[in-house]
Formats: structure tokens, C-alpha cells, sequence
């Protein structure tokens, strides 16, 4: 189903890592405590974390009105989807 790539992997990982990161930065954000810099949640969103960041935008109702966050979540779900596709065997 799957080739030998480290792909699907590398997914998890950066998906798992924003999502994680957006529940941090919300207790944070409650707390008044030390924020997470905006440019860890684009910068993470893009690379291929958009799926946790759009997630994390819904459970934890953060960045959900932020034009910029919706756009980099969304560019980073679509770069997923299609690095998934092909890692597929032909």
C-alpha cells in the first residue's frame, strides 16, 4: 500500500506537533503566561501540520478568526494530501 518513504511518518510527526502545540499555546493564552510566536503556528501549518492546525482551530476555538491561520492550514492540508498520494505504489 505504502512505499518504504518516511512521509506518512514525517506527517504524524508535524500534524501531531501543531495540534499538541495549539493546546500549549491556549492554556498559555488563558494563564496570560508566554505565548507561542504566530510564526511557529505558520510556519508549522505549512510544512504539512495544516490537518493539526485546522483541528486544533476548532477544538480549542484558537486563531479561529485569523484570515492567515485558515490560509496556512489549508495550503498545509493540501501539500499533505498530495505528498500522501504519492507515496502510494503504482
Amino acid at each position: 500500500m505504502f512505499s518504504s518513504s518516511p512521509i506518512p511518518f514525517y506527517l504524524v510527526l508535524v500534524n501531531g506537533y501543531l495540534f499538541l502545540l495549539m493546546y500549549i499555546g491556549r492554556g498559555q493564552d488563558q494563564k496570560s503566561g508566554w505565548l507561542v510566536p504566530d510564526w511557529q503556528y505558520l510556519l508549522l501549518g505549512i510544512v504539512g501540520g495544516g490537518l493539526g492546525g485546522l483541528l486544533g482551530q476548532y477544538m480549542f476555538n484558537q486563531k479561529k478568526d485569523k484570515l492567515r491561520y485558515k490560509i496556512s492550514f489549508i495550503l498545509g492540508t493540501i501539500l499533505s494530501v498530495l505528498l500522501l498520494l504519492s507515496t502510494f505504489d503504482r
